[in-house]
């Protein structure tokens, strides 16, 4: 049934390019498919809500530790005011801990809640680890603990976390000391597990005790969060992988967690932290301290943020009344409701103060994020883009694992700011402005010149007739594959691995030889060479630091990916082959314009086809030609 779903949606998407290429106002097809697009749209919807009844139930109803005592997300703790009107004298915990919960093995770590003012309030971990009494605060009734570094638990081995006031107490059952994950950003990290390709098969393969989730909501009034949260509201709480909680839990998160678990100690534990929403700036993640790193404020994301709208409506009008639609109907499931959203909140800093700020007491591993589509308009946005995401990386990266809190003499000694690795996916195929986003793919290379980061291309793995809407590939898979490799070289510090696909490192014109026979001019014809004419016939050969081989690419033919600037337009380029397990050869014709620009992978759906042999896809470049006739 799901298979015959999937074949009806992706001959809805197809026929949904055939509606954004058709631009002329006064065609017959033009007034037919507009006259089409609500019908479409109510059996989009249908598609959706059939699918999700047969690959997940709803978002499952939280759970609750084994006490009378409750670990709340919502209530007590959802202001700054700690000691909110505890009438019960409860012993209440924030959302980020749990039952199930994985802690970051081998480095010590906060554990606070709040409780009756000035009560002495009892820890004890049940492998006898550790024991500790303090006393709450007496007029906010805050408490905290800092548990000491405790060496990796299995599964076999977890244990229990015990409570314990003079009127209370409070259980966490199933704990583990493992590693732990933070995936963040906007839709493409939203995107669910049962909207992914395969859903039902990947659902029904999910249960994994070793793999622990622990999922933030999106609350409307996150959007307008102007001061830090001491706390969050999760979606879903500390939980074990299973079929009954994964399919509503990040897709991408999911599958990178999974590709990492063979690759850690046995019996070691994982915990994925998923905090993200659809349609979201870079802007709305950041701190203010880090917006003000590259001189941004409010005014400039809110004007930013209108000419983006604009810019959307000129492209995208049939899909914004398609994506009101979606949001507005009670009966779709919350989790498409997080990754459709078009508009999520875009105020400044709102989403760290809500969704960020409250996890800090965390200690993590590594952070994977996926983010900027919301940031490719309007130009040079991707200009400032570079700075906002050097800026974003390092202030997450020195406010995780650096608690400095002060509070019953507990002192956290800081730690290296680059000691987190960051893995972040470029953002991948979208039928929008190729030059945008093209430019927006460098731009996220910024990242890549701070230390511990490494990028996952995912250009090469778009789909135009994805069932989740072209700019939400389904292949979430394959970026889960290549996000994990990468986390193990950066995050985990595993030597020797290699990461990323094949990056160009000199690139020089040569002379044309007899032996090359055809060549191909800029004008699509084939010839031969002249050397009367002013037309030369060149070589240009791109060398790369590590072996590549051509994938479904035949000698002579033309679409090869590159292209050269040929004055007032860029023309595609014929690649001839290798010249060795590291250098290929692009063959063409010039005139006397050097030097040349010459790129590679650039535009909405690039043609992408040089890899490594870990199905890495070289990354997109663009270079200048040297004048070998000076």
């Amino acid at each position: 049934m799901e298979k015959t779903i999937r074949k009806w949606k992706r001959n809805y998407s197809t026929f949904d390019k055939i509606l954004h290429l058709n631009t002329m106002n006064d065609s017959p097809f033009k007034q037919y498919t507009t006259m089409m697009m609500a019908i479409i749209t109510m059996m989009e919807i249908s598609f959706v809500l059939v699918a999700s009844t047969f690959t997940s139930s709803n978002i499952p109803p939280s759970s609750s530790p084994t006490s009378s005592s409750s670990i709340i997300s919502q209530t007590n703790l959802r202001t700054n005011t700690v000691y909110n009107n505890n009438n019960n004298n409860q012993i209440i915990l924030p959302s980020i801990y749990g039952s199930h919960q994985v802690f970051k093995h081998s480095t010590s770590q906060i554990v606070w809640g709040i409780a009756e003012p000035g009560d002495d309030i009892n820890i004890k971990l049940s492998d006898n680890s550790f024991h500790n009494t303090v006393k709450s605060d007496a007029k906010t009734g805050r408490f905290e603990f800092l548990l000491p570094s405790h060496p990796p638990t299995p599964i076999s081995s977890s244990i229990d976390i015990v409570i314990t006031s003079t009127k209370d107490s409070l259980t966490l059952t199933d704990i583990t000391f493992g590693e732990v994950l933070l995936c963040g950003g906007q839709s493409n990290m939203a995107i669910s597990v049962r909207m992914a390709m395969n859903a039902s098969y990947e659902i029904s393969r999910s249960d994994i005790p070793e793999l622990r989730i622990l999922q933030v909501a999106n609350l409307d009034s996150f959007g307008k969060q102007s001061i830090p949260l001491i706390n969050t509201t999760m979606s879903i709480p500390w939980s074990k992988s299973s079929p009954d909680v994964i399919p509503t839990f990040s897709a991408v998160c999911y599958f990178t967690g999974k590709n990492l678990l063979p690759q850690l100690p046995k019996g070691m534990t994982l915990g994925l932290v998923e905090s993200c929403w659809g349609g979201t700036i870079i802007e709305t993640w950041m701190s203010p301290e880090a917006l003000k790193v590259c001189n941004a404020n409010d005014d400039e994301t809110n004007n930013n943020n209108n000419n983006n709208n604009n810019n959307k409506k000129k492209y995208s009008q049939e899909y914004e009344k398609r994506q009101f639609i979606i949001e507005t109907n009670p009966n779709l499931p919350y989790d498409m409701k997080k990754a459709y959203h078009l508009g999520g909140p875009h105020t400044s800093s709102a989403l760290y103060n809500s969704m960020i700020y409250p996890l800090f007491d965390l200690e993590i591993t590594g952070i994977l994020f996926y983010q900027a589509e919301s940031n490719v308009d309007p130009a040079p946005a991707a200009f400032k883009y570079k700075c906002k995401f050097k800026s974003l990386i390092n202030s997450w990266r020195s406010s995780f694992n650096n608690n400095n809190n002060v509070n019953n003499n507990i002192v956290m000694t800081k730690k290296n700011n680059d000691a987190i690795g960051f893995v972040y996916v470029q953002i991948s195929d979208w039928p929008y402005d190729g030059d945008l986003i093209s430019d927006m793919r460098y731009a996220q290379e910024a990242g890549l010149t701070l230390p511990n980061v490494a990028q996952v291309v995912a250009a090469d793995i778009g789909d135009v007739a994805s069932p989740n809407n072209n700019i939400h590939p389904d292949n979430k898979q394959e970026v889960g594959r290549r996000a994990a490799i990468a986390a193990l070289s950066v995050i985990f510090k595993h030597e020797n691995i290699i990461h990323e696909g094949p990056r160009h490192v000199h690139v020089e014109a040569v002379r044309w030889d007899p032996s090359w026979g055809n060549f191909h001019s800029n004008t699509g014809m084939y010839g031969y060479c002249n050397y009367t004419t002013i037309v030369r016939c060149v070589g240009i050969q791109i060398s790369f630091n590590q072996e590549v081989y051509s994938r479904d690419l035949l000698n002579n033919e033309m679409r090869s990916g590159f292209e050269i600037w040929c004055g007032n337009l860029w023309q595609p380029v014929m690649m001839t082959g290798l010249i060795n397990s590291t250098t290929i050869q692009l063959n063409l014709t010039m005139d006397s314009s050097f030097p040349a620009e010459l790129r590679y992978g650039f535009g909405m759906y690039p043609y992408m086809h040089l890899y490594n042999s870990n199905e890495f896809p070289a990354p997109a470049f663009n270079v200048t030609i040297p004048d070998m006739y000076v």
